[in-house]
């Protein structure tokens, strides 16, 4: 019979019972090796450059219309059709600031070129609803750029850095 008030033989292996047995504590134990952080990749939302065109003249586009002197891509139309609204003074191609050119958009713009958005035109025709979860904010708040930079792009020039 074992006495409950002696201690255990670490010399003994008849003295030691117990889930430990065999074990080393777990303060001695060496750290489990960390995972290797996988790399974060990052899908592009736009393949290519988006080019905006400044209507001249009241479009409509559906049910609903695109006032004189907005911006739009023109995306439902061909480009035959975007040639002869050009020719005809319909609308006027805009050149396109880079973000990085922008006062106060150094630091977006760095965020947003590995997603493929290098322009203004870039950011103002990818979703918010697309855009907000790449860059880890609120739809609320890219809504809030998006509008500032189509105030912006009434301007004669939008302010640069």
């Amino acid at each position: 019979m074992v006495d409950p008030f002696k201690l255990p033989n670490p010399n003994d292996p008849s003295t030691i019972s117990g889930p430990l047995t065999g074990s080393v504590p777990p303060s001695v134990a060496p750290p489990k090796p960390k995972r290797p952080a996988k790399p974060k990749v990052i899908k592009p939302l736009l393949t290519e450059s988006v080019q905006m065109y400044r209507t001249k003249v009241l479009m409509k586009k559906g049910q609903r219309f695109i006032a004189r002197g907005d911006l739009t891509d023109l995306g439902w139309l061909d480009e035959a059709k975007k040639q002869r609204l050009i020719e005809i003074g319909a609308v006027r191609v805009v050149i396109s600031p880079p973000l990085a050119e922008l006062a106060g958009w150094q630091t977006r713009a760095k965020k947003l070129i590995p997603l493929g958005i290098l322009t203004m035109a870039d950011f103002l025709f990818v979703p918010a609803a697309d855009l907000a979860p790449a860059l880890r904010v609120k739809v609320q708040t890219v809504l809030g750029w998006q509008d500032q930079l189509r105030e912006w792009s009434k301007m004669t020039e939008p302010p640069r850095r």
